[in-house]
């Protein structure tokens, strides 16, 4: 998500600096005939550019540069309203900003245990029922994701009791089985 952030980014920054352009020159004929200006030739070259920073951003801080973004798909709407040729570069930064806010979700959302089948070898979530790839069932799954998580070393014995509970959370142990493996780490 963050790669598409960029790259939408990136284009719709470019789509609005063209207009920008489009703008800088329409200030300095105002410059020109003395009705001002001054403030547009700004605002139309640094809108887009800081959309560009955003789409910059968005890989190592994707709230920032998602802000940036959308903020200047805003500023873009409040100079020149929202029409026919503005709404291009409006939609793509619009987009990206908000692929960027979801990718910031996504990298803070907690990812599952991930568990080897016996039988084929694929990566499954703890908490499929079944493999993803061979269809083995879960308990074989199950066993697995207990005894990697409970045969580890660990620095203590909190940290091991820690694990257990994730997987417990996450649905690959039920109570029973949680009991057992705390039992079976307290001695």
């Amino acid at each position: 998500m963050k790669v598409a952030a960029l790259i939408l980014g990136i284009i719709g920054g470019l789509i609005a600096l063209t207009f920008g352009f489009l703008g800088f020159g329409l200030g300095a004929m105002a410059n020109a005939a003395n009705a001002g200006g001054g403030g547009l030739k700004v605002v139309s070259i640094a809108v887009p550019v800081v959309a560009l920073i955003g789409a910059g951003f968005v890989m190592a801080m994707p709230v920032l540069g998602a802000l940036m973004m959308g903020g200047a798909a805003i500023a873009f709407i409040a100079i020149l309203g929202f029409g026919t040729f503005t709404m291009v570069p409006v939609v793509i930064l619009g987009i990206a900003a908000l692929l960027g806010f979801m990718a910031s979700m996504e990298a803070t959302s907690p990812k599952a245990e991930s568990v080897k089948c016996e039988k084929c070898g694929g990566e499954n979530v703890a908490t499929d029922s079944d493999c993803r790839y061979c269809r083995a069932p879960l308990p074989t799954i199950k066993k697995a994701a207990t005894e990697a998580q409970v045969g580890t070393p660990a620095a203590d014995l909190s940290e091991q009791i820690a694990r257990l509970k994730t997987l417990h959370s996450q649905g690959a142990l039920d109570d029973a089985e949680f009991q057992a493996a705390k039992a079976k780490l307290l001695g």
